[in-house]
């Protein structure tokens, strides 16, 4: 019932999964940047997975990526890792244990039939982005050099 496409990765990482995955998933190479926004709107549930077995992931990350997703108006569900929990909360994305794909495939489903929670979702998603843009980011940066 349920199509899946995967966006990113190189010919050889994308050959190697292929050959475990299933008919319904499909699999896209690289995309420059520019087309990216195409993909998220295109989709119906956008996935961030970061792993918990690495530290930089689980701790350190800054998920640029979230802020895509965010932006782009789609649910999201995400591994529930400190450095993803550090931008957003239950009232912004759906969480699953990382590393857990039943838990994922489960979260997947839930959000599928779910439209109430979808519409909450994206509704508080896209109201927290607009306080990570670029801009905002750098006036940041710049009132910390300001004043020492």
């Amino acid at each position: 019932e349920v199509v899946l496409f995967i966006v990113g990765g190189t010919k050889k990482e994308i050959e190697k999964y292929k050959r475990k995955s299933k008919e319904n998933i499909y699999f896209i190479e690289f995309q420059k940047q520019e087309k990216v926004p195409i993909y998220l709107k295109a989709a119906d549930i956008l996935v961030l997975p970061n792993s918990a077995t690495e530290e930089i992931s689980k701790s350190y990350t800054s998920p640029l990526k979230l802020f895509e997703y965010m932006a782009s108006k789609r649910p999201i569900v995400a591994s529930n890792l400190s450095s993803i929990r550090e931008i957003v909360n239950e009232n912004d994305v759906l969480f699953f244990r990382p590393n857990d794909e039943k838990d994922l495939a489960l979260k997947i489903e839930k959000l599928i039939y779910d439209k109430a929670l979808q519409n909450r979702l994206i509704k508080n998603a896209y109201r927290k982005v607009k306080n990570y843009t670029w801009e905002k980011r750098a006036k940041k940066i710049v009132d910390i050099f300001k004043y020492r």
